[in-house]
């Protein structure tokens, strides 16, 4: 019983991590590319028009909905995870 515990929390830590790395790298690729899109973007339309950081606030949109559900969502998962596992377990009995 003890190692599937251990297992169980290496596997949720494991799964954590590719959350938030797929997170911050989702992050990282809006703040390099939505610079050069606004730029190119600017010589088209010039930098007072909104057209010109469309992209930017669409994708800012999407990665604040990513941010939401890594960082907020994640004791909701955790309960009903946990409420999973002890029926699973009950069951099996």
């Amino acid at each position: 019983m003890e190692n599937s515990n251990e297992n169980l929390k290496y596997l949720r830590a494991q799964r954590r991590l590719k959350q938030l790395k797929g997170f911050y790298i989702h992050l990282a690729v809006y703040l390099i590319i939505n610079p050069v899109i606004i730029f190119a973007n600017s010589k088209k339309h010039g930098f007072a028009d909104v057209m010109t950081y469309s992209t930017a606030i669409l994708w800012g949109l999407v990665i604040i909905i990513h941010l939401v559900s890594v960082f907020f969502f994640r004791n909701w998962e955790e309960k009903k995870m946990d409420e999973l596992l002890k029926k699973y377990h009950n069951d099996g009995k």
